[in-house]
This record gives structure tokens, C-alpha cells and sequence, in this order.
């Protein structure tokens, strides 16, 4: 993640960091990750979800049978987060 906002000013711009500004680094995106847990950043990650496809911004994929938003991948990656 850190070397994504570095390279990318979208990303930047995203997250509100200005062009000249450093991404944090990895151990403070960690300390975070950690501090919200799964069912918090699950509760942001869906807020976002839905406001983009509010926008008309979300883009979805196939998985099997069933359309899923792109991006979301289960209970198992977000423990592998914690």
C-alpha cells in the first residue's frame, strides 16, 4: 500500500495527501489495521462499497454464479489482515 500511494497521485488523491506529501509507512498502516479490527474496517470498506455504487462508480465481476463487487474477497483475507 505504501509504495501504491507513492507512485500513484490518484491514489494520493484518494486518501488526501498532497503530491508532495510521503505515504505513511507500513508499520503505521499495520498499527491501524490492527486498532480497527475486522468488523470495523469490514463497516468502512462497505460504507465505501456503497457509496461508489451510489455513484455510479463500482464495478462488479462474476465469481461462480453470483456478482460480487469487485475487491471483496471474504471473512478468510480479512483475517489474514488482523
Amino acid at each position: 500500500m505504501e509504495d501504491l500511494l507513492n507512485l500513484h497521485m490518484g491514489c494520493k488523491w484518494f486518501v488526501g495527501l498532497r503530491p508532495w506529501q510521503a505515504a505513511p509507512d507500513r508499520s503505521t498502516l499495520s498499527r491501524l489495521n490492527r486498532r480497527l479490527g475486522p468488523e470495523k474496517r469490514r463497516a468502512i470498506l462497505d460504507a465505501v462499497r456503497t457509496q461508489a455504487s451510489q455513484a455510479g462508480l463500482a464495478l462488479e465481476r462474476k465469481r461462480g454464479t453470483a456478482k460480487e463487487p469487485l475487491g471483496r474477497r471474504g471473512d478468510d483475507h480479512d483475517a489474514r489482515l488482523a
